[in-house]
C-alpha cells in the first residue's frame, strides 16, 4: 500500500510507490489523461526544474502545462503539491501506471517499492537490481539518466557494480545528492553525507571503498582532512600514478597513408 513518510529536505510529505510495467490512460477531473512523450513546453520546464530542483513554484507551473497537454504527470504533481496524504490513493494509482514517464531509465535499476516521490519527482532511490536482472546497457542508461537531478538520497545494495556507481557519481545530474548509502541486502548504511548540494562529502561509513572509488577526482580531493580516512589518500595517490603512467606511455605512431 501507499505509505506517506517525511523527508528532511522537502517541504511536503513523501510517498513510496511501486514502479509499473506499462503505462495506461487515466481519467480525472481534467478528463482523459495520457502518459508518454512530453510536449516541447513541458520538456523545457523539466529542464528548468532539473537546474532548480528546490523550486516548488516551478513544479506547479510544470503541472499546469502538463494538464494543458492532457498529460497524467501533471495530475500527480498537482495532487502531491495539494495534499499527498489525502490524495495518496490517486497518487499511487497514477505512479503505478506511469512511473517511467516520471523517473525515466532510473526504473531500470530501482526496486519496485523503493522510489520515493516528492512533489511529482524522484527524491530517494534504492538501486537494488543486480546484473542478473538488468543488462549492462540498461544499467548504463540508468546511471546517466537526467532524472537524478532531483534525487537527494541514493541507496546501493552490494549487487550494484562498481561501473554503475562510478557512472552515476560522474553524472552531472547527481550533483544534488546529499546522502549515499551502501551495503548488502539486509543492511544498508550511510557512507557519504553532506549538508547540501555542492558541499564537500563527509565520510561516515567504515567500509566505503567502492563509493569513494566512484567519486570524481575533484569531489574526492574536497573531503575535509580531519574526516579523510587513509583510504581516500591511497585512492588519490593511485589515481595520480595512473595519470602519470598514461602521460609517460609512448604514443603509437600513425601509419603512413599509401
Amino acid at each position: 500500500g501507499l505509505t506517506p513518510t517525511s523527508a528532511a529536505a522537502a517541504t511536503s510529505e513523501v510517498v513510496k510507490m511501486k514502479a509499473p510495467d506499462k503505462p495506461r490512460a487515466a481519467v480525472s477531473a481534467h478528463g482523459k489523461l495520457r502518459g508518454g512523450e512530453l510536449g516541447a513546453k513541458a520538456k523545457a520546464l523539466v529542464a528548468q526544474i532539473y537546474q532548480h530542483p528546490d523550486d516548488r513554484a516551478l513544479r506547479a507551473v510544470h503541472a499546469d502545462q502538463l494538464l494543458e497537454d492532457q498529460h497524467v504527470w501533471g495530475e500527480l504533481i498537482s495532487l502531491q503539491l495539494a495534499d499527498p496524504k489525502r490524495n495518496a490513493a490517486q497518487i499511487e494509482q497514477i505512479f503505478k501506471q506511469h512511473a517511467r514517464d516520471i523517473v525515466g531509465d532510473i526504473a531500470n535499476v530501482a526496486a519496485r517499492d523503493s522510489i520515493t516521490i516528492v512533489d511529482g519527482f524522484p527524491h530517494t532511490v534504492e538501486c537494488a537490481q543486480s546484473k542478473t536482472f538488468t543488462s549492462a546497457d540498461e544499467r548504463h542508461t540508468a546511471a546517466i539518466a537526467p532524472q537524478w537531478a532531483t534525487v537527494r538520497t541514493v541507496r546501493l545494495t552490494g549487487m550494484m557494480t562498481g561501473t554503475f556507481i562510478r557512472e552515476l557519481l560522474h553524472n552531472p545530474a547527481s550533483a544534488n545528492l546529499t546522502k549515499i548509502e551502501d551495503g548488502n541486502w539486509n543492511e544498508i548504511k550511510p557512507q557519504l553525507v553532506r549538508a547540501d548540494a555542492g558541499a564537500p562529502w563527509q565520510v561516515v561509513g567504515a567500509d566505503c571503498g567502492r563509493v569513494l572509488d566512484g567519486l570524481p577526482d575533484a569531489e574526492l580531493a574536497r573531503i575535509p582532512a580531519p574526516a579523510k580516512p587513509a583510504l581516500v589518500e591511497e585512492l588519490v595517490k593511485a589515481r595520480a600514478r595512473r595519470v602519470k603512467q598514461l602521460a609517460a606511455k609512448p604514443k603509437a605512431k600513425a601509419k603512413p597513408k599509401r
